[in-house]
């Protein structure tokens, strides 16, 4: 009997892991992971929150979930560069102008 709980237990492991593996496979819809890159002064796929190069001191960030800016800090209470929400700046519109010309009609 104790062969038999031995061979169930088996194939119920290889169950289990064939299940995660499928599950964890990115051609079953996962998404694939990022990393972080630098293009030009601007930051690609990094963590808010997370620690940022010293590169990357008061550069700007795009996190990896919903492209959220965050700029790369300095935190005084842990000593560490840190990626933090960056302040949005307002917009500002230009003020419309407008120039009239008036020319002359001559009459008959």
């Amino acid at each position: 009997m104790s062969v038999i709980r031995w061979v169930v237990a088996v194939v119920l492991l290889a169950s289990l892991v064939l299940a995660s593996s499928w599950t964890l496979s990115p051609a079953n819809g996962a998404a694939p992971s990022c990393t972080v890159q630098r293009d030009g002064n601007v930051w690609l796929c990094i963590t808010p929150g997370a620690f940022c190069p010293k590169a990357a001191h008061k550069l700007y960030g795009y996190s990896k979930g919903k492209m959220i800016r965050n700029r790369c800090t300095w935190y005084a209470s842990s000593r560490r560069l840190r990626w933090a929400p960056a302040p949005i700046k307002p917009v500002v519109c230009p003020t419309p102008t407008v120039t009239v010309t008036v020319t002359p009609v001559d009459t008959p």
